[in-house]
């Protein structure tokens, strides 16, 4: 109990980072790109947490390529890098590739943060052009 009494007070914030992106494989048609979670708020963040990839074209968030959960997250430190690779078909018109921290999959968080608006990272193209 008292753990969450400190989690709600000194909630985490929880940040996107792309490592790395690479077109080497464009070719064979696969585009990949690696990255983290940060957590700089002042709790620790249990195994679980989601990171996903998303596609935007024309503005619009087109489609969710690919997710992955990552161990835990402690207080100032970073997740494990995570490399997604996704098929160059898929981001095919893309403007612009997104990485969300605690992202279900449809935009929704679990983990209670201090700012909630700093959990995503943009790659923009070109990708495999």
């Amino acid at each position: 109990a008292r753990h969450a009494i400190l989690s709600a007070k000194f909630p985490a914030d929880l940040e996107a980072e792309i490592l790395a992106s690479c077109a080497d494989d464009c070719d064979r048609g696969w585009y990949t790109l690696t990255a983290r979670a940060r957590n700089s708020g002042k709790s620790d963040v249990p195994a679980g947490l989601s990171i996903t990839l998303y596609a935007e074209k024309d503005g619009d968030f087109d489609a969710l390529l690919t997710e992955a959960t990552v161990s835990s997250t402690p207080s100032g430190k970073t997740s494990e890098a995570v490399t997604f690779s996704v098929k160059t078909e898929d981001i095919k018109g893309a403007d612009k590739l997104w990485v969300f921290v605690d992202d279900n999959g449809s935009g929704t968080g679990a983990i209670a943060e201090c700012a909630e608006d700093n959990n995503s990272a943009v790659e923009s193209k070109p990708f495999c052009e």
